[in-house]
Order: C-alpha cells, then structure tokens, then sequence
C-alpha cells in the first residue's frame, strides 16, 4: 500500500526503485541494529550481496504486479477485456 502511494507511476523500474531502498534501509539501519554492522560486515560481505539479490526480485515482482494490474484496470474501465481484444482484430 506504501508502494502504491509513493509511486503514481507502477512499473518493474518503480519497483527496482523501491527494492533497492528498502535494501538500503535494512543495511545502514536494521542490520547495525542487529549488532552485525553496516552491510553486514561483521558477519560476512555476502550478505549484502544475497540481500540486494532478493529485495530486487521482491521489488520487481511488485512492480511487475501493479504495472499488471494498472493494464487490466485501465481496460476495464474502456469496457474492454485483454482476451476480447486478442481475439477481435
């Protein structure tokens, strides 16, 4: 819901966006916290690897969803459905 108020225009991009700051947020914040440093130093650097790896995914899946779902809503709202105009030349 944050993602949607913050971001009028959804799309995969919007959603890397929003991944990488909410793996910056987990990294300089969260992780210190935690005690194991900033980027995870004190355990290992591999974290922050691992962990950008799967906030972009989660980013993008979001993205990607909304980005849908803001297609289908727009031809709904036409009063078209994606299957009709596929089939309709």
């Amino acid at each position: 819901m944050v993602f949607t108020w913050l971001f009028s225009n959804r799309s995969i991009g919007f959603g890397f966006l929003w991944g990488t700051i909410l793996w910056l947020i987990m990294q300089v914040i969260w992780l210190p916290i935690l005690g194991w440093g900033i980027f995870g130093s004190n355990i290992t650097p591999k974290i922050a690897v691992a962990t950008l790896i799967l906030h972009l995914i989660y980013g993008g899946t979001l993205g990607w969803l909304f980005a849908r779902n803001a297609g289908t809503a727009s031809s709904e709202s036409t009063g078209t459905s994606v299957s009709s105009e596929r089939m309709n030349p």
